[in-house]
């Protein structure tokens, strides 16, 4: 398998693949080349956000991932469940409220969550799973 180097997808799934396999910063640096390619793509500014958490660098995936919530035209749960769980490692506590609060009450499904698990509840059992802190 090779990487083609100029689709900006193709390094963000391998940085997908560092995560799964506990390499975070070569996540962060896989994400990176997408974002040369694509700087105002709200994938790359998404994920690089995500892969940032699991770095333990939390302030800057707040960054990205509201650099990614401004370029995305349609609001869904991953952008939020993302941006919530940067928010709470960065201890902005009110803004985590005003997130899950929004967006608490909508069912949805997950294959890790049943049907009307609201976004709190989520995101305070996916929390276990994200990298250590560097704070």
């Amino acid at each position: 398998m090779t990487l083609d180097r100029d689709f900006a997808w193709g390094h963000i799934a391998l940085g997908g693949v560092y995560v799964a396999s506990g390499d975070a910063d070569a996540a962060v640096d896989a994400v990176y080349q997408a974002l040369i390619l694509e700087p105002n793509g709200y994938e790359a500014n998404l994920f690089m956000g995500f892969f940032l958490q699991f770095a333990g660098d939390a302030a800057s995936a707040v960054d990205y991932l509201l650099i990614a919530k401004r370029l995305s035209p349609v609001k869904i749960y991953r952008d939020v469940s993302f941006l919530a769980l940067a928010q709470f490692m960065n201890r902005n506590y009110e803004e985590v409220v005003r997130l899950w609060t929004k967006t608490s009450n909508k069912p949805r499904r997950s294959r890790n969550f049943p049907a009307k698990t609201n976004l709190s509840t989520a995101t305070y059992w996916n929390s276990f799973s994200l990298g250590r802190s560097r704070n």
